[in-house]
């Protein structure tokens, strides 16, 4: 995803961050702002499913309209010249939850836990339900911030109306009704 001459892209790819089941996460430097950011593209092997590009466009919309101190923000969703979908967000500096918390006194893993129902809460009173919440989706960062990360299996909720959706998150940290949801 490096920036070519003849790209309009602002960004240039510096190293691969993280993959998972719909993209990669790679870290670029966004040239016009003299920054370092995430950016996360679909894998190029189904970027041409138009279901796979509407789960990428709902994630990044959702996390995009999530404005909290505690869920990563996102800076911008594009398409790519070869017509692949992108979004960039915070590069967040850190390490996952999983990765810290058995190394924390209870005090911090509570300062932490309650940075996070801070954020679960504000996506809920917006209707916005994450269904993969784990530690490994909890960034902790050296000046004591925290950000939930990865709303890739995040729905919406409008009141009023009914949510058929599929079993989805992590086996061992799934809520039980998620596991045979019904009708949300």
């Amino acid at each position: 995803m490096a920036k070519s001459s003849d790209s309009s892209l602002d960004y240039v790819t510096l190293d691969k961050l993280d993959e998972g089941g719909m993209g990669t996460v790679h870290l670029v430097h966004q040239v016009a702002l003299e920054r370092e950011a995430a950016l996360k593209q679909i894998h190029h092997r189904s970027s041409r499913k138009q279901s796979t590009r509407d789960e990428f466009l709902t994630e990044a919309v959702l996390t995009g309209n999530l404005e909290h101190p505690n869920i990563v923000p996102i800076y911008e969703v594009g398409e790519s010249p070869d017509g692949d979908l992108f979004y960039t967000m915070k590069n967040m500096k850190g390490r996952t939850w999983d990765d810290t918390i058995d190394d924390l006194s209870l005090n911090e893993n509570l300062e932490i836990l309650i940075d996070v129902c801070d954020a679960m809460a504000f996506a809920h009173a917006g209707g916005v339900i994450h269904r993969d919440l784990k530690p490994q989706n909890m960034m902790t960062g050296g000046f004591a911030e925290v950000l939930v990360l990865d709303w890739g299996m995040a729905i919406l909720v409008v009141p009023g109306e009914n949510v058929t959706t599929s079993p989805g998150g992590t086996p061992n940290y799934m809520a039980p009704e998620m596991i045979n949801p019904r009708i949300v």
